[in-house]
């Protein structure tokens, strides 16, 4: 996932904000760069409100006008990277190769862009950002990425990889709990380098096994 994601909006084609609307937009933006820098530097428990407000130049109310603290910042930031990444990643996945090659690259790609930046993806777990009991909004981003698994999966089953004992919408529900539980597990871990690809990788194969027609 990338994370100048954070840094990048495409108004062109959105009709022209107040200038009050796009200054609060800019305030938002600068609260969440500034939180996930801190977070790169200093780990998500060392990161604290007050400097965080000491590094945006602002007073902690301005900043609890935007954010209920940085738990709800990393939130924030999970449900940009998420949504960026499955749409981005969308575009690799439109060639004619078997639907399980298609989800070890989907996962591997994943795996690769947050062992990238371990840190901040620790921060997001201990945050509980993953959790849609926590974060309603979650349930926007696990969509997209819901949406693709679905897609995916629905071409497995046509092609006759994939069994139809369950639709795709059931499987790709069944895939996504199984790698959320295998991410938040190494979030809090101290793993090996490239653990997560593993950690991902085991998760598909175990999918695809009980998957099969």
């Amino acid at each position: 996932m990338e994370s100048n994601a954070l840094d990048k909006g495409d108004l062109s084609q959105a009709p022209a904000p107040g200038l009050r609307a796009l200054k609060k937009e800019r305030q938002r933006r600068r609260i969440m760069a500034t939180t996930v820098a801190l977070i790169r530097e200093r780990g998500f428990e060392a990161t604290t409100v007050d400097e965080i407000v000491r590094r945006v130049q602002i007073s902690q109310p301005t900043f609890y006008n935007y954010f209920a603290g940085k738990e709800d910042v990393l939130r924030e930031v999970a449900l940009g990277l998420i949504t960026h990444w499955a749409r981005r990643v969308s575009e690799q996945l439109q060639g004619r190769q078997p639907v399980a090659d298609k989800l070890r690259l989907l996962y591997d790609r994943m795996a690769r862009g947050m062992s990238a930046d371990k840190p901040l993806w620790r921060a997001i777990v201990l945050a509980d950002a993953l959790n849609p009991l926590r974060n309603p909004r979650q349930r926007e981003a696990e969509a997209g990425l819901q949406e693709l698994l679905v897609w995916l999966l629905a071409q497995g089953q046509q092609q006759g990889e994939i069994s139809k004992e369950f639709s795709a919408a059931e499987l790709a529900d069944s895939l996504l709990a199984i790698q959320l539980t295998r991410c938040m597990a190494w979030g809090v871990d101290n793993p090996r380098p490239h653990e997560l690809e593993t950690r991902l990788m085991d998760g598909l194969a175990f999918f695809l096994r009980g998957a099969r027609p």
